[in-house]
């Protein structure tokens, strides 16, 4: 009775963390660097590229960024194509020379 009642314990643990896994793909990391800043509107907007050349755009109420600057963002994979995800948060992680 005791071998069961602990195979049972080890199935539902197992389903459970398994379930918990799938959940971890709505968010990911994605590095980015700083191509340009649009001064347009009341906050600057921020447009950085990732290595597949995709344009990713967030405010910057502070002013802080600067073109050359590496941005990691935290992605919200909104369930469809890449062009639907969102930019939950962003991280600065250093800066490099962009010569033009």
């Amino acid at each position: 009775m005791k071998k069961m009642f602990c195979l049972v314990l080890i199935l539902v643990t197992l389903s459970t963390v398994a379930y918990a896994d799938m959940d971890r793909g709505e968010f990911y990391p994605l590095l980015t660097i700083v191509i340009e800043k649009d001064y347009s509107g009341q906050d600057p907007i921020i447009i950085c590229k990732d290595r597949y050349d995709n344009l990713w755009s967030f405010y910057d109420s502070d002013d802080e960024w600067q073109i050359g600057d590496i941005a990691n963002c935290l992605m919200w994979n909104m369930g469809g194509s890449i062009e639907e995800d969102e930019i939950v948060e962003v991280y600065y992680e250093g800066h490099i020379e962009i010569s033009k």
